[in-house]
């Protein structure tokens, strides 16, 4: 699955999308794009860790995921 990940919101929406029991026995492969706030991608970690215990196996590509940079 591709997800597009630009705020709080957008991560949360991930965690309880995958979390939940519809993903339990499923091998995920997520693709993540967008630009966060350094907190922001802190949060996309501890969310991958929580869907990572959720499911069977996860594999993550993060080449797309990065931080954005505010003055």
């Amino acid at each position: 699955d591709q997800v597009v990940l630009n705020d709080d919101k957008t991560i949360t929406s991930m965690k309880r999308k995958y979390t939940g029991d519809e993903y339990s026995n499923m091998v995920l492969r997520l693709i993540l794009k967008g630009r966060l706030r350094k907190e922001e991608l802190e949060s996309v970690e501890e969310s991958i860790e929580l869907i990572n215990d959720s499911v069977l196996l996860l594999q993550t590509v993060k080449d797309e995921l990065h931080e954005s940079i505010t003055p």
